[in-house]
Order: structure tokens, then sequence, then C-alpha cells
């Protein structure tokens, strides 16, 4: 395994971590909680693929859409923040 494939799967693993936490916390939008779930599905494909026999080739291919899906991510950790009433307000 590559150290990119290692940082990949740590960047997975991650992401899976937060993003079911915040399905469990019941405070998603029902269209927020589609995309996350579209969002663990698609790093579920790239665990795939990252196991199979021609993960190592395409480690910057998973780089990428990692990265995708971080930003995605944080958009609606972003959005979910923006929502929270702030003591005092």
């Amino acid at each position: 395994m590559t150290p990119q494939m290692c940082t990949n799967l740590n960047t997975c693993s991650d992401l899976l971590t937060e993003m079911n936490a915040a399905l469990k916390s019941g405070k998603l939008s029902p269209s927020e909680e589609r995309e996350v779930i579209g969002n663990i599905n698609q790093v579920g494909r790239i665990m795939q693929e990252m196991s199979g026999p021609g993960g190592a080739e395409l480690e910057s291919k998973h780089t990428q859409e990692l990265q995708e899906t971080m930003t995605r991510w944080r958009r609606i950790r972003e959005m979910q923040r923006g929502m929270q009433v702030k003591p005092g307000h």
C-alpha cells in the first residue's frame, strides 16, 4: 500500500466517522441526509476500488474525489453550524 493510499484510507475513515455522527444526531434536514448518504456511498465505492487489484493506479483519482467529498461535507457542516442558536441571541 502506497503512502497516498494510506492517506486516502485515513480520509475515508475520518469522513465516515463524522458523517455517521451527523446522521445519528438527527439534526440534518431530509435533503442534507440524502446528500450525506450520497457522500457515504461515494466513500464506500472509493474504498472498494482501493481494495481491488487496480487500487494503487487509482490513488490520484481517489485523492481528487475525496477532496470533492470533503468540500461537500464541509458545506453541510457549515450550514448546520450557521443554523445553531448562539447563546445570547
